[in-house]
């Protein structure tokens, strides 16, 4: 059983972990529906539970802006950033101060 057993990725505050589904899932009490391939981060702190039908992509680190300084982003598919504003795949945009939750 030893090799059976690995320990859980903790994330800490203004971390995250960037997932990936790798077949559709249907949306529980907890997520939203996904589609295969389907591409999204949560935020810590927390301690991820595996799921077999996501993949782990990487684990993201907070960027820190200094005054007067920006983080160009483009979304690499459509989404709704964490201020309710929908992002077409492709579209760029500047961001003075970002944090893990944009």
């Amino acid at each position: 059983y030893s090799r059976a057993i690995k320990r859980l990725p903790t994330i800490k505050a203004d971390h995250g972990i960037h997932l990936s589904a790798l077949v559709d899932m249907e949306e529980t009490d907890t997520a939203p529906a996904r589609k295969a391939g389907d591409e999204w981060q949560l935020r810590g702190p927390l301690t991820y539970l595996p799921k077999p039908e996501e993949q782990v992509v990487k684990m993201v680190s907070p960027i820190i802006i200094t005054p007067g300084h920006a983080v160009r982003l483009r979304a690499r598919q459509a989404f709704t950033d964490a201020k309710g504003i929908y992002r077409c795949t492709g579209e760029e945009w500047l961001e003075g101060y970002w944090s893990l939750s944009t």
